[in-house]
C-alpha cells in the first residue's frame, strides 16, 4: 500500500482526544450560536421550527456523503 494510502495511526490517548474534541466543539458551537444571535436575534427556543432542523439534517447528510466520496470510503 502506498504511503499516502496508509491508515493514520492514533498517537494520542483516548482521554486527550476526547478533551480536544469537546473543547473544539465548545469553541465552534459557542461562536456559531453567538453569530446566529447577531444575525437572527431573539430567543432560539421561541424561534426554532422543526422544518429548520429537518433541513439542517438533510444538509449534514449531504456533507457526510460528499466527504465519504472524497475519502473513497463506502
Amino acid at each position: 500500500m502506498p504511503e499516502s494510502e496508509q491508515p493514520v495511526r492514533c498517537e494520542l490517548p483516548p482521554e486527550i482526544i476526547a478533551k480536544q474534541s469537546v473543547d473544539r466543539f465548545n469553541a465552534l458551537a459557542t461562536a456559531k450560536y453567538m453569530a446566529g444571535q447577531v444575525e437572527h436575534g431573539g430567543c432560539l427556543v421561541d424561534k426554532v421550527k422543526l422544518g429548520q432542523l429537518e433541513e439542517e439534517i438533510i444538509d449534514l447528510w449531504h456533507y457526510v456523503f460528499a466527504l465519504r466520496l472524497r475519502l473513497k470510503d463506502e
